[in-house]
């Protein structure tokens, strides 16, 4: 019966949206799976409750001890829940014979599509190229396309890379869409491995498999397609090159551009990424000397260095030269930056001296799973951050010199909410010489919602123009230091865990007139050498409670 109702549920999806019975025989069916696990779990639990309560006794199969502790029991209570599952399940029967009986009067097709899987395979499709034709970017679409979502009951996106990660991709039971992206190893054992427990997953399953190695390809068991990717043709490339720079694909209104447009293209190679990087640079752009100087930039170098697909660097320094002078072009290094992308296995980056106004698309990117530091330093022509809120293992933040930024907002942390909070692993925080900083904004910030949650380490050195208050709370901050941020409000708020405290230049300390110093248990001194006391010129009530190792007020 089972087998009927799975074998019509792809015609079912399709014709939901027109057709409003099938739409309720959906919901039926979709409520019934609900009761049909609720009742598993109530099964799970009595299960667990009988082996607590039982005497272990040996046996030779872990299936077999679990049916008697589970159905056999004869004990009062065992009886009343056996007897009430008895009567849900008799129901639910009912309910399954009487939706089986709807899908014939809803003359629903079985198997639409036409290309599925053998009863209990899981359909792999392959999506084959070399690095930059979109392979990623196409099973993204995949992904998020509505009709998929609607249509598998979990989607999973994993970033392979070398290693095929069994345990943690196997982890699935329903219909599923998984896509594995970047695949390299060819080890049919690891396949093998990964098929078997996925072979659970209910009738319609998907993987789809992006890889630049046919060996791939080759190596996966059960494979029902498999699609190579080429270079896109001159004139494909041409227009999309054209839509990215001008939104429209033809050069009608420009014709003036069309010879250097042409040009431009002809180094993509009929990369796409390329086309779309190159073309983005020249948005809104219709100066002729502006794509000229865009024709001139060579993007081989950038492209031959195939970072993205070089998963072995875990750290990364990307420095150019500290001469801003006129000879700098940001047009130059913007493309090459974007095309620059590392592999999502890096764990360290630096970014010097980068002369580009904004930052690739690819920076904070969700895929940098395991990048724990980031430096981006004098980069004095960006006039905004990137935005890092999804950069799940970032601990150490570094950005100095970013001479051109005047505010700091929803542009570097993004949309937070109760649900969405960022930066949940960063556990030091320094910015350093921002000369035009003015404005740390929080104004899309939930009250309620605790910034950088995790952070035990904040430092502002050179911030002149910063005028703003710190983030209202910092629950884990160990250790504050503040130099030469003369105009910084009273940044002393709510610091719970503070230990370390250093201020230099500092005017609103030669206002204060009550100091509280309470439960720092490792403070030994209050001043360096004397350092700083003099600035407390209106201090009239000084209290320390609670800091048994303090010995004097100086060093």
């Amino acid at each position: 019966m089972l087998l009927k109702i799975y074998a019509v549920m792809e015609d079912a999806e399709e014709k939901q949206m027109t057709n409003r019975l099938v739409k309720m025989w959906l919901d039926e069916l979709k409520d019934l799976a609900y009761d049909v696990e609720d009742i598993l779990d109530e099964f799970a639990t009595e299960a667990l409750q009988r082996n607590l309560m039982a005497i272990p006794q040996p046996s030779t199969s872990k299936v077999w001890s679990f049916i008697p502790s589970c159905c056999t029991s004869f004990s009062a209570s065992a009886v009343k829940f056996n007897f009430r599952m008895g009567s849900k399940i008799e129901t639910i029967t009912a309910r399954l014979q009487d939706i089986s009986t709807q899908k014939s009067d809803l003359v629903l097709r079985e198997n639409a599509g036409g290309n599925e899987s053998t009863d209990n395979e899981v359909c792999i499709i392959s999506v084959v190229g070399m690095g930059g034709l979109g392979k990623t970017n196409l099973a993204q679409l995949a992904y998020n396309d509505e009709k998929v979502k609607d249509h598998f009951d979990l989607r999973v996106w994993v970033c392979v890379s070398d290693d095929i990660e069994v345990l943690r991709i196997a982890k699935i039971i329903l219909q599923f869409l998984l896509i594995l992206d970047n695949v390299w190893s060819e080890r049919s054992d690891k396949w093998d491995s990964l098929c078997y427990p996925l072979g659970a997953g209910v009738s319609g399953s998907k993987i789809i498999v992006t890889t630049r190695n046919m060996g791939v390809v080759s190596a996966i068991t059960g494979t029902c397609s498999s699609y190579t990717l080429a270079e896109l043709s001159f004139d494909d490339c041409l227009s999309l090159f054209t839509q990215q720079a001008l939104r429209r694909r033809n050069y009608d209104n420009h014709p003036n551009l069309k010879a250097i447009g042409e040009e431009i293209v002809k180094k993509c190679k009929g990369l796409p990424l390329a086309a779309k990087t190159l073309g983005g640079l020249l948005r809104t752009k219709i100066d002729l000397d502006a794509w000229r100087e865009i024709s001139r930039i060579n993007i081989r170098d950038a492209m031959d260095a195939n970072l993205k697909h070089k998963h072995n660097i875990e750290e990364l320094i990307m420095e150019w030269s500290n001469n801003f002078g006129d000879s700098r072009i940001e047009w130059n290094e913007m493309p090459v930056l974007e095309l620059l992308q590392p592999h999502g296995n890096l764990k360290k980056l630096t970014v010097a001296f980068y002369g580009g106004t904004n930052f690739p698309s690819w920076m904070g990117d969700p895929s940098f799973s395991t990048m724990v530091s980031l430096t981006l330093k004098d980069c004095r022509m960006c006039t905004s951050l990137p935005s890092l809120r999804q950069l799940s293992s970032l601990k150490e933040l570094c950005i100095e010199g970013m001479s051109e930024i005047k505010t700091i907002g929803a542009e570097f942390y993004g949309k937070v909410s109760l649900s969405v909070k960022p930066f949940l692993s960063l556990v030091s925080l320094i910015f350093g010489d921002m000369t035009e900083w003015e404005e740390w904004c929080f104004s899309n910030v939930v009250e309620e919602v605790e910034l950088f949650s995790h952070l035990q380490e904040l430092t502002l050195r050179n911030c002149p123009k910063l005028i703003k208050k710190l983030p209202d709370c910092l629950p884990s901050l160990l250790k504050l230091n503040i130099f030469k941020c003369p105009k910084l409000a009273d940044p002393l708020e709510r610091f719970p865990c503070l230990g370390h405290l250093h201020l230099t230049e500092m005017p609103f300390l030669a206002a204060l007139e009550n100091l509280v110093i309470r439960d720092c248990d490792e403070l030994t001194s209050l001043w360096e050498n004397g350092l700083g006391a003099e600035s407390l010129c209106h201090l009239q009530h000084l209290k320390i409670q609670g800091c048994p190792a303090l010995v004097s007020l100086e060093e």
